[in-house]
């Protein structure tokens, strides 16, 4: 996992800090909607070339769903619990990182 944090981009590495671990899931426009809330300027479009970039490098779990924003049949995102702990022990040592 420290192999891929570090070569993910700043983008990838927010979006991967920011997925619910399963069963809980989020749909990229409620993640574009949190990033730019915290002025990371990230769009629909550059999350959801994140989420494939983080679905290639660790998985993703992605099923059909209501999001929170209330748009129904969205894929929602999540990682794996056993994802979340390599992210967690990846991050540890990044400013600014210490919890989800």
């Amino acid at each position: 996992m420290d192999e891929i944090w570090t070569q993910l981009s700043e983008l990838a590495r927010e979006v991967l800090w920011t997925l619910p671990v399963e069963p809980h899931g989020v749909s990229a426009q409620e993640l574009s909607e949190e990033l730019l809330a915290r002025a990371a300027g990230a769009d629909r479009e550059r999350i959801e070339a994140a989420l494939a970039v983080i679905a290639g490098a660790v998985g993703l779990r992605i099923v059909p769903g209501t999001d929170g924003l209330g748009h129904p049949d969205v894929p929602l995102y999540s990682l794996p619990r056993e994802v979340m702990e390599g992210v967690r022990r990846a991050a540890a040592g990044q400013p600014g990182r210490s919890g989800p």
